[in-house]
């Protein structure tokens, strides 16, 4: 991990998520771009500072006030021995994030959310639905404030089918880096039922490609009506922060799962 993006809007959510970005850098000391989106009149970019001031004074003062508090991060960064960046991206949408993570190398996100439940999930996609959907590195997405950010069990829950092994292995990297033990759970639902050893062998697959590390903690079948109730009724007892590969669609089990629960969930694309 050399370079973590973390968006943010200054709110609470993105503070803790700014949080855990620390906690994180430390482990590598990977470098941190604060990155904040902000919407203003399309030509006050191209106006001299005098005109801006004068034409949009109520924008201009909101502009000095961002870079204000992103400096204020780059100094909290910088008391702790971390280096960090600040961009704003004007009138962006959170496709630029996504250019952001291919134009500097970034190689981890860390971005806070508000959730969302009912109707509101499915009309009114967040910029980190968005950003877990079609990032091309992990993002890990807090809400409830968990500094310090040091998990000692990952829940991995997956079908462990062999296209996203690929993804497990970044999972298997992350949980290295932290000093972390995976438990490997598959969540056995009516609607999607599989036999004990079909699951075996699948998870046994799993165990084979990374050469018998220890840093597996076990697997388990956990028998559930409902896949969400059995991944967190599970956690709660298991875990303190779940991993998932997603496969990078609208609505999937991934995004359910960030807008429904409060501990941070990692998303990898398989």
């Amino acid at each position: 991990m050399k370079k973590i993006m973390v968006p943010t809007d200054f709110s609470e959510c993105a503070n803790n998520a700014i949080d855990v970005a620390f906690e994180l850098a430390r482990k590598d000391q990977a470098e941190i771009h604060f990155v904040h989106l902000m919407d203003i009149p399309v030509d006050w970019i191209n106006l001299v500072e005098a005109d801006q001031k004068k034409m949009y004074p109520d924008i201009t003062a909101k502009v000095r006030e961002i870079n204000n508090k992103l400096d204020e991060l780059i100094d909290k960064a910088s008391k702790v021995n971390l280096l960090s960046k600040k961009f704003i991206l004007y009138n962006c949408s959170y496709k630029y994030l996504i250019e952001h993570i291919e134009n500097f190398d970034c190689d981890f996100v860390v971005m806070g959310s508000h959730g969302s439940s009912g109707l509101a999930e499915w009309f009114i996609g967040s910029n980190t639905q968005k950003v877990v959907r079609t990032s091309p590195v992990p993002v890990m997405v807090v809400k409830e404030g968990c500094a310090p950010f040091r998990p000692h069990a990952i829940v991995f829950c997956s079908d462990f089918e062999t296209d996203t092994i690929d993804g497990f292995k970044k999972i298997v990297d992350f949980a290295k880096m932290l000093g972390a033990k995976i438990h490997l759970l598959f969540v056995n639902t009516p609607g999607n039922f599989t036999e004990t050893p079909v699951v075996d062998l699948r998870m046994n697959r799993y165990m084979s490609v990374i050469n018998g590390d220890d840093v597996i903690a076990g697997t388990w079948i956990y028998n559930s009506y409902d896949f969400e109730k059995g991944l967190l009724a599970f956690t709660d007892q298991h875990g303190d922060l779940i991993a998932m590969v997603t496969h990078g669609t609208k609505g999937s089990l991934t995004e359910r799962i960030i807008n429904h629960v409060d501990m941070p969930v990692l998303s990898v694309h398989y």
